[in-house]
């Protein structure tokens, strides 16, 4: 289950989605899997390389430009909020498996 957990902190989906302009076009599907055997810090690592590029990438878009998202488009406000929300969720999962 951590695993499975830290594998769904993934915003490389994010970060690829605000990288297109707000367009009406949907992204690009990514497939994105766990890594059954790699140790839990390089997962840790892969979350944090995700963190950095959607902040990078939020960074630099305008005020006036948002992507799509499933729930309904976002700037780039929008979709830092809802990698905070992934974070407080399922860093939550992860700790209560772990105990």
């Amino acid at each position: 289950m951590c695993r499975t957990a830290l594998a769904h902190l993934c915003w490389l989906p994010y970060a690829a989605t605000l990288a297109r302009p707000l367009s009406g076009r949907r992204p690009l599907p990514l497939v994105l899997a766990a890594d059954t055997q790699a140790p839990v810090a390089h997962l840790m690592d892969g979350v944090l390389t995700m963190a950095v590029l959607l902040a990078e990438t939020a960074r630099a878009m305008g005020p006036e430009e948002g992507a799509y998202h499933a729930a309904g488009p976002a700037d780039a406000e929008g979709f830092l909020a809802r990698a905070v929300d992934e974070i407080i969720v399922h860093t939550g999962d992860i700790a209560e498996a772990w105990g």
